[in-house]
C-alpha cells in the first residue's frame, strides 16, 4: 500500500501531471509534489482531502504551476507547505488538526498584482504559520488561531528602495503583524539591501507601529554593512516583555567588515545609544554569525544595558572570523557584562548553500524527503572539543556552546561531507 509519494527529481522537473478523477488512497501519509505542471481540471483538493486520502498527514507543493484554485478539507493534515505554487488565486484549507502551515511565494508575483488573490484558512489547532505572502485582511481570513505559538513573517526593508514588490511585502508584514495579539514567538528579519550610502532614502521602520506580545524572538539582520542599531531599538521596545532573544546577522560575506561610507545616516537617530529601555523579562541571548565589527559591538553593547535581569548569552562568529579576532571580541564583550551573566563562545559557524546538494539522513543513510533545508551550519569549538553539522530550520533556532550542540530539528548531512563527521 503507499504510504509516501514524492514527485520532486531533475528527470521530472517540468512534466505534466493530470490528478485522477477517482480513487482512494487509504494508506498515504506523505504527499510531495515538487517542479510539475498540472494538466486539465486541477482536481488536486479533492484528491488529498479526506474522503479520497482519510490518513494524509503532510503534504508539501514546491515550483507547481496549472493550479489556480485549490481548496483542502482534511480531519487527519498535520503540515502542509506551499511555496511558489504559480498562478494560485484562490486557497480554502480546512483542516481542524493542522499544526504547521507554510506559504511562500503563491500569490505574490514579480510585479504588479491587479487581481487580488483570496484564501480563507480554518485551523484552530495550528501552532506555527510561515506567511511569506499577499495578506490582506479583506481578501486572506485566517480564522481563530488560538494555539498559534510561532509565527513568521515577510521580511521587512528598513529604507525605502525603488522596488514596488518590497513596499508590497512590507504592507503585507505590517499587516500580518497587526492581525496576532499573543503569540510566543516570533521570526522577523531586518534587510537593508542598499549597498551605497544612506542619504535620502525614506526610513521605514515607523510603518511598524506594533508587535504581538511574545516571548522569544529570532531576529535575522541583513545589514550589508550598515548599521542596524536603531531598527532594532525599534522593534526591541515593543517587546518588553521579551524572555529570550536570539539575534543572526546575515549576508556577512557580501561586505564581511565593511563600514558604511561618511556621511551615511543609516545609524541615525543616534537617540538608540542613549535611550532607555527596560527589557526586564529578557534571560538569555544568542549572537549568532558574527563578524566583529563595530555595529555589532554597539548593538551588543546596548543589549547587556537593555537586559537588566539577563543570565546568558551566547555568541557564535562567523567562519571568516581569526580565533584571535574572536577571543579579543568576547573579551570586549566581557567588558560590557555583569558578574552574574554566563557568557558562552566562541564558537564559529559556516553557511552553506544547499542548492545541488544531495541531502542523506544520516539515520538510515536514506534519502531525505524533508524538503530543501534553508541552512547548513558546521559548528566548530575554540576548544576542539569536536564537529558537528546539523541542519536549521528557518523558523527553529539553534542554541550553541563551547562543547554542545542543541537542534530541535532534523539531523541531515549533506553524504559527500560525511566522511568528516
Amino acid at each position: 500500500m503507499l504510504r509516501e509519494g514524492h514527485l520532486d527529481h531533475p528527470r521530472t522537473r517540468g512534466s505534466c501531471l493530470t490528478m485522477p478523477p477517482s480513487g482512494i488512497f487509504a494508506r498515504l501519509t506523505n504527499l510531495h509534489l515538487g517542479c510539475i505542471r498540472l494538466r486539465g481540471p486541477s482536481m488536486l483538493g479533492e484528491a488529498v482531502s479526506s474522503p479520497r486520502c482519510p490518513t494524509l498527514q503532510k503534504l508539501t507543493l514546491s515550483g507547481t504551476s496549472g493550479l489556480g484554485n485549490l481548496t483542502i478539507h482534511s480531519d487527519s493534515l498535520l503540515e502542509m507547505t506551499l511555496t511558489r505554487v504559480h498562478g494560485l488565486q484562490q486557497l480554502n484549507v480546512t483542516a481542524p488538526a493542522l499544526k504547521q502551515l507554510e506559504v511562500l511565494s503563491c500569490f505574490t508575483k514579480g510585479r504588479m498584482i491587479l487581481i487580488l488573490p483570496v484564501a480563507n484558512i480554518s485551523a484552530p489547532q495550528l501552532e506555527s504559520l510561515m506567511w511569506w505572502d499577499d495578506y490582506d485582511p479583506k481578501f486572506t481570513q485566517l480564522s481563530k488561531m488560538e494555539n498559534l505559538q510561532c509565527l513568521s513573517t515577510f521580511p521587512f526593508t528598513v529604507y525605502e528602495e525603488t522596488d514596488y514588490v518590497r513596499e508590497l511585502q512590507n504592507r503585507y508584514c505590517t499587516r500580518l503583524l497587526r492581525r496576532f495579539e499573543l503569540i510566543h514567538s516570533l521570526r522577523f528579519q531586518l534587510v537593508n539591501d542598499l549597498e551605497d550610502i544612506i542619504t535620502n532614502q525614506q526610513y521605514l521602520m515607523e510603518d511598524i507601529t506594533r508587535l504581538p506580545d511574545i516571548t522569544f524572538m529570532f531576529l535575522d539582520i541583513t545589514g550589508n554593512g550598515h548599521s542596524f542599531g536603531p531598527s532594532s531599538f525599534h522593534l526591541l521596545r515593543m517587546c518588553t516583555g521579551l524572555r529570550k532573544l536570539s539575534l543572526t546577522f546575515c549576508g556577512t560575506t557580501r561586505r564581511p567588515e565593511t563600514l558604511c561610507p561618511s556621511g551615511c545616516v543609516c545609524d541615525q537617530p543616534p537617540s538608540w545609544k542613549t535611550k532607555e529601555l527596560a527589557l526586564n523579562c529578557l534571560r538569555e541571548v544568542e549572537v549568532c554569525n558574527l563578524i566583529g565589527t563595530e555595529h555589532e559591538a554597539a548593538l551588543v553593547e546596548r543589549l547587556f544595558v537593555w537586559a537588566t535581569v539577563l543570565q546568558k548569552m551566547t555568541v557564535t562568529f562567523h567562519c571568516s572570523v581569526a580565533e584571535s579576532k574572536a577571543k579579543e571580541f568576547c573579551q570586549m564583550l566581557q567588558s560590557f557584562s555583569r558578574p552574574e551573566i554566563s557568557m558562552k563562545g566562541a564558537t564559529f559557524c559556516l553557511i552553506y548553500s544547499y542548492q545541488s546538494l544531495p541531502w542523506t539522513d544520516l539515520v538510515g543513510n536514506s534519502r531525505c524527503t524533508a524538503g530543501p533545508p534553508r541552512m547548513l551550519c558546521k559548528l566548530v569549538s575554540c576548544a576542539g572539543a569536536g564537529t558537528w553539522w546539523s541542519f536549521c530550520t528557518s523558523h527553529l533556532g539553534i542554541n550553541c556552546t563551547t562543547c554542545e550542540l542543541q537542534c530541535v530539528s532534523y539531523r541531515i548531512f549533506p553524504s559527500e561531507m560525511l566522511q568528516d563527521v
